[in-house]
């Protein structure tokens, strides 16, 4: 068995001073969850609008998903474009997806205002693809971004695949064939086993430290109008009452707008006048799955990476609550107290949660996840001068749309999400946060996919 001991956590200020919620408050915006969804909504709530503002955390900030992921930043939906385009229309799938690729000017935003002393980097990352079948899926993809402006870079495809003769005419714009030694050399791989490489605009950070600092310059920068409370564990939303009401272990917050930025599997409950129907419609709304990492240190001169890869005979996922089977492989400056200065995460094998089966991150997981990155890494990479020194797991909330959920509950307005994972957590929570800050200040905004349905 293997212990759940993320890299990221590690580089937390664990002294920081702890507030809990011991008596009742009022304020204008109740968010429950303090991960880097929850904190992102707060700064936009802070610096967008007036209001009073109230964060509640169960347990320790950026201590649940968000300290516990890959740290990969990428601008893009694990649901394939073509399945929401089929759904929802071209023009709403665009300006969907360009809303989450707006996430890239919102992390600027953030860090211009803060000066937070948080590390991160962006670059272009690749998909690697063995098999041509793998490629296709993502042909109309990459046509639809470069057809309607969105950001995209041309595919490479290897001359002795002979691949490109077999690419639909229209696609081929879109395409480049380049020698294979290009596409081992962008896939920084040991073989020849792919065959074509797929650019995208990707980054590293450890969102855990960037949430954690995110949320104390909120504490400081805005004294009068922002609290943080942590190890304050929500048991009920009451919105059968004039004003909702927050219901935590310890005392009450009671306020105009509750955002609920979870992954969805607390044990609250949510009631209202009629019940606990909205209760029902929303905790089954979420589907989960847990990701495990193998992090390994090295003292070699690593550049910074994010990229992909389809096995020999993976094939996309057919199941829409988890992502596609590939493994991922980030490289990151990474301050380590033996004097190590990169971390190299390798992830891919994923555990479906059945019927809302609950998960503990503290328990040990099986070998046999660890295993499969540990194969991965030695087939594919030079694993000379690296040392493995971290393992661990963390749960992804999935919706049934297979999309972030963001904007006012429709059986009550008073209740708003930004919520859901779905693979590709990072940018969409800081999408999800600046559009929160709309909702509250009453803006009119144009139908979304991302909007709750009932």
């Amino acid at each position: 068995m293997k212990t759940n001991n993320s890299p990221w956590l590690t580089q937390l200020h664990h002294e920081r001073e702890i507030k809990i919620l011991e008596n009742d408050h009022n304020a204008d915006v109740v968010i429950i969850g303090g991960g880097i969804a929850g904190v992102t909504t707060l700064f936009f709530l802070l610096t967008h609008t007036n209001k009073k503002v109230i964060l509640i955390e169960a347990k320790r900030l950026a201590h649940g998903a968000t300290g516990h992921n890959a740290g990969q930043l990428v601008a893009e939906f694990e649901k394939p474009l073509i399945d929401i385009v089929r759904e929802y229309g071209m023009g709403m799938a665009v300006r969907g997806l360009g809303a989450v690729e707006s996430a890239w000017e919102l992390l600027d935003e953030i860090f211009e205002q803060t000066n937070l002393d948080v590390s991160w980097r962006q670059f272009i990352g690749y998909g690697g693809y063995a098999e041509f079948e793998q490629l296709v899926g993502d042909l109309e993809t990459e046509f639809i971004k470069h057809e309607h402006g969105l950001i995209t870079f041309p595919i490479l495809v290897s001359y002795e695949s002979q691949w490109f003769e077999k690419i639909p005419e229209k696609y081929k714009k879109i395409c480049r064939e380049v020698d294979q030694r290009v596409i081992t050399e962008f896939l920084d791989i040991t073989g020849n086993g792919y065959h074509a490489a797929l650019p995208q605009k990707k980054g590293v950070m450890n969102s855990a430290l960037f949430t954690e600092k995110l949320a104390v310059w909120c504490l400081e920068k805005y004294q009068d109008r922002c609290q943080i409370f942590e190890e304050s564990f929500v048991h009920g939303i009451e919105l059968g009452t004039e004003k909702p009401i927050v219901i935590t272990n310890g005392a009450k917050a009671i306020c105009s707008n509750i955002v609920l930025c979870t992954n969805g599997f607390e044990n609250f409950y949510i009631h209202t006048q009629e019940g606990l129907a909205l209760d029902t419609k929303f905790h089954h709304a979420l589907h989960g799955a847990v990701g495990y990492m193998t992090g390994f240190v090295s003292s070699r001169d690593l550049e910074p990476m994010a990229n992909y890869y389809y096995e020999q005979g993976k094939k996309r996922s057919s199941d829409p609550f988890t992502s596609d089977p590939y493994f991922y492989v980030t490289r990151r400056d990474f301050e380590h107290p033996e004097g190590f200065k990169k971390l190299v995460t390798v992830g891919g094998p994923e555990m479906r949660l059945e019927n809302r089966e609950i998960y503990y991150r503290e328990f040990d997981v099986a070998e046999e996840f660890h295993n499969e990155s540990i194969r991965f890494l030695e087939d594919n990479f030079n694993t000379k001068g690296i040392e493995e020194k971290f393992f661990w797991h963390g749960l992804m909330g999935y919706t049934t749309s297979g999309l972030r959920l963001v904007g006012r509950e429709p059986l009550d307005p008073r209740l708003m999400y930004n919520l859901g994972c779905n693979g590709v957590g990072i940018l969409p929570s800081i999408m999800g946060g600046r559009k929160i800050a709309h909702h509250v200040n009453n803006e009119e905004i144009e139908e979304t996919i991302f909007d709750p349905k009932r």
